[in-house]
């Protein structure tokens, strides 16, 4: 069965657990779960969001300077501003991750529900357009303006530093302060 939700749809982001959001051109939130019935629930306006991800019973907004939250009464509220603009986001399968794509080539990871700062992946030399999570939660993908696509590793953002720095020394058989280049 097929239901046509009545809007053109700049953005559909589904989670693992079946639900999914609709944001529309006109910034018309719609939440739904895919059950026989396919159904979408109005939750409200947020006109110039550019992207959104459902994570539990509220659903993430990506704006022109950050990221904000809306209740499933249509409340919006700040959670992280001035980052500039954030093109994408999504959740790990299992809600603990919500990764957002900005524009100047970073990828943020933040634990949700309250987008507490976890990691920030930089590589890409562009605009970064999506992320998604691999099924298991395991891996991040990014794909960038910059005609890269990046695998990061979700795991390593649980893992103590130290652990980190012993594990990259091991790799490269020396120091990280023996590689950094100094300004003259």
């Amino acid at each position: 069965m097929e239901v046509v939700v009545p809007l053109q749809a700049s953005d559909l982001e589904g989670s693992a657990d079946g639900g999914y959001v609709v944001l529309g051109r006109m910034g018309e939130v719609w939440v739904g779960r895919v059950t026989p019935e396919l159904v979408a629930t109005p939750w409200g306006q947020a006109a110039t969001a550019r992207c959104a991800v459902r994570v539990g019973d509220q659903v993430l907004l990506g704006f022109e300077d950050g990221v904000r939250r809306m209740d499933p009464t249509g409340v919006v509220e700040e959670l992280v501003v001035g980052l500039g603009p954030v093109y994408d986001l999504a959740s790990s399968p299992d809600g603990r991750w919500v990764a957002g794509a900005l524009m100047d080539g970073r990828v943020f990871v933040w634990e949700a529900p309250d987008l507490e700062l976890a990691a920030v992946l930089e590589g890409h030399e562009a605009r970064v357009a999506a992320v998604a999570f691999s099924p298991d939660g395991r891996w991040l993908v990014s794909g960038s303006w910059d005609a890269s696509v990046r695998l990061w590793s979700v795991a390593e953002i649980d893992e103590p530093a130290e652990l980190l720095l012993d594990r990259l020394q091991r790799a490269w058989g020396r120091r990280p302060e023996e590689l950094l280049v100094r300004a003259p």
